[in-house]
């Protein structure tokens, strides 16, 4: 997990960086690899200011698969944000004949495995510690914790089927928040 303050140090730095919308989609929403790599540009609405996630990019045996999220329930509709809204706007390219948002420079679709490695090359660069992509939906969820975000709300943003997920997995307690109840 990454604090606040270094996922805005690693935004700041990678800025420019062609993953920069993707890592940004990834610290600011929570979402997983496979859902932003699946984001297809009819699901990003910007008259209503929404992303629909509907469908995901997985590597399986071999080979790059688009298909349906992991069930019904984590089928979401997110705000667009400001910032998010900006970093896609810079990635249209007609030239490319590609729904997918995400994709290499000829238009294909993003391996899951480079955009892993990606990361983890950018984070070293950057000086950002250890963490995986996974590791940032962690980050996500302290973050929305720490600002009051309800339990209900965190599981329909993080795109978990049960609510139990987000508060058993992603609500790990720290000593902060055991200070915070023990002092009342």
């Amino acid at each position: 997990m990454c604090s606040a303050t270094e996922a805005i140090e690693f935004l700041s730095a990678i800025r420019g960086h062609r993953l920069y919308p993707a890592l940004l989609m990834l610290l600011l929403y929570g979402i997983r690899k496979g859902e932003v790599l699946g984001l297809r540009w009819q699901d990003v609405d910007l008259s209503a200011s929404r992303i629909s996630l509907r469908q995901q990019l997985q590597h399986i045996g071999g080979e790059i698969l688009q298909g349906p999220l992991k069930t019904t329930k984590i089928k979401r509709d997110l705000p667009l944000l400001d910032p998010v809204a900006d970093a896609l706007a810079s990635l249209r390219n007609p030239r490319l004949n590609s729904d997918l948002v995400f994709t290499t420079s000829e238009g294909t679709p993003m391996d899951p495995d480079n955009f892993l490695r990606d990361f983890q090359k950018l984070r070293r660069q950057h000086g950002l510690r250890v963490i995986t992509v996974h590791q940032i939906r962690h980050t996500v969820a302290k973050l929305l914790k720490s600002f009051g975000v309800t339990d209900r709300n965190m599981q329909l943003a993080l795109g978990h089927s049960r609510i139990v997920t987000t508060q058993e997995i992603y609500q790990r307690d720290d000593a902060d928040s055991r200070r915070d109840v023990l002092q009342g």
